[in-house]
Formats: C-alpha cells, structure tokens, sequence
C-alpha cells in the first residue's frame, strides 16, 4: 500500500483513539467545585428531546454550509500565508481525496464510519459530560475538541465551526439527528458536490465554488437576522458562569489542544 495510503488509513483508524484521550482530559477540565466530584458517563441520547422538521434540519444544514464556507476562506487565506513563506501543509484534505477515491472503504468512511464515531463520541459521551456546567458552554468546549484532534489546522478550523452546529443539534434534539446532517454533509456535500465541481475546468471550478459558498452564506445570515430575537432568548436560557471557562486552564486539557496543535504543524514543511 502506498505510503500517503497507509497514512490515510492510519488516521481514519486513529482518530476514535484520540477522541477518547480527549474524554479522559475532559475529566480534569471540571472547575465547580459546588458541583462535587463527578464521573464520566458513558450515555449516549439518540432518542429526541423533542420533535425534529424537515424545515429546522435544512436551515441548521444551511448554516453548515454558510460555516463551511467561512471555512474555506480561512484555509485559502492560510494556504496563500504559506505560500508566502515558502512553505507547504500536507493536508488531511488531500489524504481523504485520495482514499475515497481509491477504495469502497474510503468512501465508507467518510460518509458513514467517520460521521457515525465522531458524533456517538463528541456529541454522544463528551458534551454531555460537559452539558451540566450549561450547554452552551459543552457545546463550544466539545465544537473545540473536535476541530483540534482533526490534527489540521485548516481542517481543524472548519470542524470547530460544524461541530457548534452538530452540538447545537444533538444537544437540542439528539445526536441521531445530528449524525444524519454529518453523514449527508460528508457524502452530498464533500463528496458528490465537490466530485462535481472537480470535473470543471479551474477557472469555473473557482467561481462556481464561490457562488456555491456565497448563497449559503447570504441565505445563513437571512435566517440569523430572522431569528435573532429567538437565538439571543436561547443563549440566555444556556450561557454558562463566566468562571466555568476557567476549566479550559485545566492542566490536562492545556496538554491535550497542544498535542494535537503539534501534530497539525507537523504537516507543514518548512
């Protein structure tokens, strides 16, 4: 098997492990001490909290796509920062391409084995860990973890931006509901949109990204504006004490986002 192969497989295989180190840091990250001593709980909710509308689960998708773009920008900005220093990342990115388009597991894995892992752990056992020192607070704190064990700082930064909504969505409603918007985002999205866009020639290929990334961007900041009265009645219901923040100083939880960042620079050539 080629070596970037391997590399690929490797991650893919790796990357449960990782989470569960990120669970056991999460263990230290507990600060209130009025809460008392507390154990992980390994429960996951997949049944809903309340009922799910096709019309709530395509604006949450919309906002997806309106933070993948934000994404985007981000790693071209990054990219061109490089090509400025004369630098070069070897991205997760083009490792996936190169698996899913080689093999049936690849494809498998990104559409189903990754989305399926990643949510029944970040969103399944680590948020609600977290969801007693208030949700927004779980949701943030795990939307951070799962951009950093991507081990990719541009990969890194659009999954801190998914994983606000997937946790928004498997902490309103469950993390069934957030697992079927990950799964459709990484097969529909990443993989068939992106195989389409591919097959355009550069110049199209760029402008019809943009436009893509434009009109979900433009359609999420109609919906935010819409509700905002509604948004800012929720994050006042949720928001946690200011000094719960001070767990992110956690020893334990320092050492993890550092390791994981070094792991990210480690693809980066100098």
């Amino acid at each position: 098997m080629p070596e970037k192969k391997t590399d690929a497989v490797v991650g893919t295989v790796s990357e449960p492990i990782a989470i569960l180190v990120v669970l056991l840091a999460c263990r230290k990250l507990y600060i209130d001490k009025s809460q008392g001593s507390r154990s992980i709980r390994f429960t996951i909710r997949l049944s809903s909290r309340k009922p799910m509308n096709w019309r709530m689960w395509l604006c949450l998708l919309i906002v997806m796509l309106a933070f993948s773009a934000v994404g985007d920008l981000f790693a071209q900005g990054f990219q061109g920062a490089l090509d400025l220093l004369g630098w070069s990342q070897h991205s997760n990115g083009d490792e996936i391409d190169q698996m899913v388009s080689s093999s049936i597991f690849g494809l498998l894995s990104l559409g189903f084995v990754g989305p399926v892992t990643e949510e029944l752990l970040m969103r399944g056992i680590v948020m609600p860990n977290l969801e007693h020192y208030g949700r927004i607070f779980a949701i943030v704190t795990s939307a951070l973890l799962f951009g950093f064990i991507h081990g990719d700082i541009s990969q890194g930064f659009n999954a801190v931006l998914l994983g606000l909504v997937l946790g928004w969505m498997a902490s309103e409603y469950s993390v069934a509901w957030s697992m079927s918007v990950h799964i459709f985002y990484n097969l529909v999205i990443c993989e068939g949109v992106g195989r389409l866009f591919g097959m355009l020639a550069k110049p199209t290929q760029t402008v019809a990204q943009w436009t893509f990334d434009g009109v979900f961007f433009v359609v999420a900041i109609v919906l935010v504006v819409v509700n905002k009265d509604k948004i800012m009645a929720w994050y006042r219901r949720n928001r946690s004490p200011k000094h719960t923040y001070r767990g992110w100083r956690s020893p334990l939880f320092i050492f993890t986002l550092a390791a994981f960042l070094f792991f990210a620079l480690t693809r980066i050539s100098f």
